[in-house]
């Protein structure tokens, strides 16, 4: 086996292990909370706060709205592994 070949395993186990740590700590539902919580406060600033700007025009209104759909919510860690997009 190469070098290479082995940092490349315990690479994958030690992503492995803290994503196991964080799952423990962090649990799943506690996750999927945030993530709502999160996703509720987007939604809030989109159909009220930045509807309400007056200093702002319906042009730069629309174009926050389109920047404000790309958010990804990212929270706690990832919900795929690399292993789990390469295969």
């Amino acid at each position: 086996m190469t070098a290479s070949g082995t940092f490349g395993t315990m690479g994958f186990r030690r992503r492995g292990a803290a994503l196991f740590s964080a799952q423990v700590i962090f649990p799943p539902e506690a996750k999927a909370k945030i993530q709502e919580l999160v996703a509720n406060l987007l939604g809030c600033l989109s159909s009220r706060a930045l509807q309400k700007l007056d200093w702002m025009d319906d042009k730069t209104k629309e174009q926050a709205l389109t920047k404000l759909d790309t958010y990804t919510i990212k929270v706690g860690y990832p919900d795929h592994t690399r292993a789990t997009i390469r295969s």
